[in-house]
């Protein structure tokens, strides 16, 4: 399909965000000397958008806490949450590992759209986690436009479409001939909340998963033919 522009979700798309939320819990339950398997938190961000319900998942999964224990206001799940967000920041500050494929994609793509057509509509901060991951990897220049935490008003977060649409406005391109890269099912529904074509890219959840997509690939290999059909 013909695109005119692209833009990314940034966790799990650009930046294996969920790697860096496993390799961060697992230190931070080891320091508390909670023996959970790998296993529990490789599969624990599909249970959960925050903090909180992933972390109240595990010690749920693991036995830590009761079943029926309310994960926003247990001590336990708040105490080790604390300590995983130090510790994601502290990675996160030193810049995120790339999902695989990413870079030789995106200098593709900014061979192909130039930086005046691509955008990041995300969740994560703009100055603690897509930065870093920038500067790490020579991007900064690839972008017109990063809509990140800091630009989102409370409440409209994903799934709302705000961060699509507000990407689309500064782009100042018609929604109608971009497309978003998305890997979560809150993901899609944002970005076609914008009107947006969206290529589901099955990085961090399943093609059934990600159904909803106007289309689907599982590697960064398959976008560059795809994209210029």
């Amino acid at each position: 399909m013909s695109f005119s522009g692209l833009i990314l979700d940034f966790d799990g798309v650009m930046a294996d965000t969920v790697g860096t939320h496993t390799q961060a819990r697992l230190e931070s339950f080891k320091h508390f000397g909670f023996n959970v398997d790998v296993s529990i938190h490789e599969e624990a961000h599909r249970h959960g958008s925050h903090p909180p319900e992933i972390i109240g998942w595990i010690l749920k999964q693991a036995g830590f806490i009761a079943a029926d224990a309310n994960v926003l206001e247990d001590p336990t799940v708040q105490k080790v949450v604390a300590l995983k967000n130090d510790i994601y920041r502290e990675h996160a500050a030193n810049g995120l590992t790339a999902v695989v494929g990413f870079p030789k994609f995106i200098n593709w793509a900014y061979d192909l759209y130039g930086t005046e057509n691509l955008a990041i509509a995300t969740t994560a901060s703009r100055l603690h986690e897509v930065n870093p991951f920038m500067r790490r990897y020579g991007l900064m220049g690839h972008f017109k436009a990063i809509v990140g935490k800091e630009d989102t008003p409370v409440g409209r977060t994903k799934p709302d479409g705000f961060v699509y649409q507000e990407a689309v406005a500064r782009l100042g391109l018609d929604a109608a001939t971009l497309a978003a890269i998305e890997d979560t099912p809150l993901g899609i529904q944002s970005a076609q909340a914008a009107d947006l074509a969206v290529i589901g890219i099955t990085t961090t959840h399943t093609a059934v998963d990600l159904r909803k997509a106007t289309h689907i690939i599982r590697s960064f290999e398959e976008a560059p033919a795809f994209l210029t059909v």
